[in-house]
């Protein structure tokens, strides 16, 4: 069995083809098959095509919403051949999703603080995709004591301004 490694995220899922290079001593529909696992945001996954051997197959039906990651699964079921069937290719077509990162805009400097103590830090956002963001971001972060290891999640208010020449946003939080 041979998996591939986890795809996506995509924001439409569109095609599969694949190309296993054939031995005319024996059957490989009878040997060899395709299954096609979502994968949901949490990591579920389930079968949504199984035992298929179709070269190229329309993935349009898998919601990217409840499946936004896919992994492919190829098996060779033939215990009498010395050779087992070479996967020649396989490759799944799809529309991804915008992703980025927040960096810290001046990550040299150090901020230390003690509890109850507050400050500002300013953040630059990199589109890291080539896929454009259609509308605003919202920014979840985590603080950690490193003394105590306590964390807490935290929703800020955020202003941000965006620099379309720079591709970059930054914000104020």
């Amino acid at each position: 069995m041979i998996l591939s490694p986890r795809i996506g995220p995509a924001s439409t899922w569109e095609r599969f083809f694949q190309n296993v290079n054939a031995r005319n001593w024996i059957n490989e529909e009878e040997f060899t098959q395709f299954d096609i696992l979502g994968v949901t945001e949490g990591g579920e996954e389930e079968v949504l095509l199984e035992n298929t051997l179709d070269q190229e197959i329309d993935l349009s039906f898998i919601n990217p919403l409840s499946y936004p990651y896919l992994i492919l699964r190829y098996e060779m079921n033939d215990e009498n051949s010395t050779r087992p069937a070479q996967l020649d290719k396989w490759q799944v077509n799809f529309v991804g999703v915008p992703e980025g990162v927040l960096l810290e805009k001046n990550p040299g400097d150090r901020i230390r603080l003690r509890e109850g103590q507050s400050s500002k830090i300013d953040f630059i956002f990199k589109n890291a995709s080539i896929y454009d963001f259609l509308d605003s971001i919202q920014v979840d972060y985590k603080m950690t004591n490193l003394t105590t290891k306590k964390s807490r999640k935290l929703h800020p208010k955020t202003s941000c301004s965006q620099s379309r020449r720079a591709g970059r946003i930054y914000c104020r939080i």
